[in-house]
């Protein structure tokens, strides 16, 4: 099974191409670090809610919330 800590690297050139291209963090895209979550469907369910509001709007649960980082 993968770790989404493994997913640095990829995540970090994905990121670095989207603000060659132009597109704006925060905005249009949102890299986040999940830390120590594994990179699996039941990991992914349990953070669904966070990039569906994001692309669909809505409030956030505070309780929700999670550590994110955008530092290495």
């Amino acid at each position: 099974m993968q770790s989404d800590r493994r997913q640095t690297t990829t995540h970090e050139a994905v990121r670095a191409w989207l603000l060659e291209q132009g597109v704006v963090e925060g905005a249009d895209f949102v890299v986040r670090r999940c830390e120590g979550a594994d990179h699996n469907e039941a990991s992914w369910r349990a953070r669904l809610r966070d990039p569906l509001t994001f692309l669909f709007g809505g409030e956030r649960d505070q309780a929700y919330d999670f550590k994110v980082s955008n530092e290495e």
